[in-house]
């Protein structure tokens, strides 16, 4: 059965010639008779299953397609191509990137502009999620067209529910058709990557297999581990065989000590473990631990949301009760707190930007957007309920720089209870229009020491404007429906148009691995009529 292995050895013989060994020569001479007088042997009896589609029944696996493709490509071209200069200003720009409502622990600026060439995924998912607010600025304007077709297509890529696969389908198949417009258009070269081809069957893929998250390589990874446990005392004659085995003693034992029953062969009945061989795991948070049972995190699992994640406040922080919440409040304790857990993902702060209405139902009624101001914390005797204050933020138009929703700041501010917030958004400022600058803001800590330096950021020059981040990787539907963003499809014949001027473009950089001959001695039959 022919395999990488089988393909590399024959080609080492060959590259011997007569100085291959007898071993090699004989094997040379399987392969040629199986050639001759049985084909079908050389090749995987599956691949010839009734049924069996290779392309249709293979689902396009985002990790190495999308992230370390199509996103790497874009990246590294961008990011060779910028000043010593501009990579500074883009260092101060991911200093100063807001990441609340994103679900990503910390940012690293001077890594993430230094070490682009050595990015893995979980590295070009914080890229994408920041780039039209750090990198879109040193972009012209077809570039940045691209890069927001690239960054309004990553969220529907990652998105792990989808609640109307209908509307799903043909929104993802306009942004990606948007997407490969816009990418032919600025040259063809990038033909030559049969990754950005896979693009075009993820549409099909998550029909048949669901959410392409699913089917991420790295979840699997995550089980190396595992693996490598139970192959410590293999003697590596039969490993696979070895693992299995450790696995099968893994259950055994779990059945046993968890007083499961066993069929006894002398007395011919079913029969438990006694007390005092259940005990050992009962009462061992080790051996519990050892056999993948953690009693803490399943009881921190078992707490309802919304929660208090934080209390204590810090004193730059601190404000009076508000007296409207008070009057509200009668008969309450209430008490300043720092954070609350939404879910088990997000959390609300002070500064968060929340989706909120009348109802947790997204179809009761329109969401309103605010930013909370502080959060609150009222009891009387074992009841308990938890408040934010927030300011109102009005839906504008969309953004023709940024390609997403604005939104402005209103003029006072409401409190409501935390379960009317249906989710988190990720709300960024409207440097662009601002005109925001550069400059020494940030106070550099080292150590969680204060150093007396400060880093570049950027100064805010006014605190109305702001635009929803619609690269976001969390809460994709609420970002999606509360920004509503229209869209027109584009024509065949607009393709076409991008092609040929692709192919132009490709011709006319001259790069030794472009075209040969006019557009027309290409593809004589790309023609419009």
């Amino acid at each position: 059965m022919i395999n990488r292995a089988v393909i590399d050895q024959r080609y080492e013989a060959l590259e011997l010639g007569p100085d291959a060994t007898a071993t090699q020569k004989r094997f040379l001479e399987e392969i040629k008779e199986l050639d001759q007088s049985n084909p079908e042997r050389l090749l995987n009896p599956y691949f010839e299953a009734p049924g069996f589609d290779g392309c249709r029944d293979t689902p396009v696996e985002i990790l190495h397609v999308f992230l370390l493709g199509v996103v790497k490509y874009m990246v590294r071209d961008f990011m060779r191509r910028l000043s010593a200069e501009d990579k500074l200003h883009v260092k101060a720009r991911y200093q100063s990137f807001n990441i609340d409502g994103l679900n990503i622990p910390s940012i690293q600026p001077s890594y993430l502009t230094k070490h682009f060439a050595n990015f893995i995924g979980k590295d070009f998912r914080v890229v994408l999620q920041a780039a039209p607010f750090v990198l879109f600025e040193y972009m012209d304007g077809r570039e940045r067209e691209l890069w927001i077709a690239l960054c309004l297509l990553a969220p529907l890529v990652f998105q792990t529910h989808i609640e109307d696969m209908e509307i799903f389908q043909e929104r993802l198949v306009y942004l990606v058709r948007n997407f490969l417009y816009l990418l032919a258009k600025g040259t063809a070269q990038w033909v030559n990557k049969p990754k950005i081809h896979m693009l075009l069957h993820l549409v099909d893929s998550i029909i048949r297999f669901g959410p392409a998250s699913l089917f991420a390589t790295e979840k699997f990874e995550g089980y190396n581990s595992t693996l490598r446990n139970a192959s410590v005392h293999s003697n590596r004659q039969s490993p696979g065989q070895d693992i299995a085995v450790t696995f099968a003693n893994y259950l055994v034992l779990r059945h046993i000590l968890s007083g499961g029953f066993f069929f006894e062969k002398k007395s011919g009945r079913y029969c438990a473990a006694g007390s005092c061989v259940t005990d050992i795991f009962l009462q061992s948070i080790t051996i519990q631990k050892s056999m993948g049972l953690n009693n803490a995190l399943l009881a921190e699992s078992d707490h309802r949301y919304p929660n208090i994640r934080k209390w204590k406040v810090k004193l730059a922080d601190k404000v009076p009760t508000p007296l409207d919440l008070q009057e509200h409040l009668q008969g309450y304790t209430v008490s300043q707190i720092a954070e609350v857990n939404l879910d088990g993902k997000h959390v609300i702060r002070a500064r968060s930007f929340v989706l909120y209405g009348r109802g947790q139902d997204e179809l009761a009624g329109p969401r309103q957007l605010g930013q909370v101001d502080h959060l609150w914390k009222a009891k009387s005797g074992r009841h308990c309920a938890l408040y934010l204050c927030l300011t109102p933020f009005d839906l504008e138009g969309v953004d023709d720089f940024y390609g997403m929703r604005r939104v402005k700041r209103t003029q006072g501010g409401i409190f409501i209870s935390v379960g009317n917030v249906s989710a988190t958004l990720n709300i960024q400022h409207n440097c662009h229009l601002a005109h925001c600058t550069i400059a020494p803001v940030i106070p550099e800590r080292r150590e969680r020491q204060q150093t007396g330096t400060y880093l570049d950021g950027i100064i805010h020059t006014d605190r109305k404007n702001y635009v929803v981040n619609l690269a976001s990787l969390s809460s994709t539907l609420a970002h999606q429906n509360y920004s509503d963003v229209p869209y027109v499809a584009r024509q065949n014949h607009d393709h076409l148009a991008a092609l040929h001027e692709g192919l132009a473009n490709w011709h006319a950089a001259g790069t030794a691995t472009g075209p040969v001959g006019p557009v027309e001695a290409v593809d004589p039959t790309l023609g419009l009529a």
